[in-house]
């Protein structure tokens, strides 16, 4: 009687995850005991072969540095496309065996907004960065321009104060451009 209520409620577990919009695998070691339809297509899984296996092998590392954090972020390559999934993971025990149960929610799309937004605020930083040197050098062109001026409406008098002056300005460009 107690056996027939476990295989009801594997039963029950099974119609569950079944219906579940989420990748849900469980698996024993690296053997798959039961995937979902999403985690299937998601993921070519065959429920009697080894599936996964480079995820499963970083996960029971992970587990077993941090057992109490049982949820990580990991990223899969299918059909050449980088997905990335916030997986849950806990024990259970399924089928009479002690197992992991996986839940995978696809967190790809915040993935590549968050690198949208960095290489916009590289963008913007870029930015900022050529209009400050700008502004550096048009201060001392601007200096250059009035002493010329000067220099041409003036006498003779003075004028190695404005050559100095010229001279150091053209230096500050040299270094700025440099």
């Amino acid at each position: 009687m107690k056996n027939e209520y476990f295989k009801q409620s594997e039963n029950k577990v099974r119609k569950i995850i079944n219906k579940l919009q989420i990748p849900i695998i469980i698996r024993l070691d690296t053997y798959v005991l039961l995937a979902n339809e999403i985690a299937q297509k998601q993921f070519m899984v065959n429920e009697k072969e080894p599936v996964l296996q480079l995820f499963f092998e970083k996960f029971d590392q992970n587990f077993r540095d941090s057992p109490d954090n049982n949820q990580k972020e990991f990223h899969f390559t299918t059909n050449d496309k980088k997905k990335f999934y916030l997986v849950n993971s806990i024990k259970v025990s399924f089928e009479e065996e002690k197992a992991i149960l996986h839940s995978f929610v696809d967190i790809t799309h915040e993935k590549e907004n968050e690198q949208l937004i960095v290489r916009s605020e590289k963008m913007n930083i870029a930015g900022e960065l050529a209009a400050s040197i700008a502004h550096e050098l048009r201060n001392p062109l601007t200096a250059i321009k009035g002493f010329f001026k000067i220099l041409k409406e003036s006498e003779d008098n003075g004028q190695e104060l404005y050559y100095r002056v010229i001279e150091d300005e053209l230096s500050r460009i040299e270094q700025i451009s440099s």
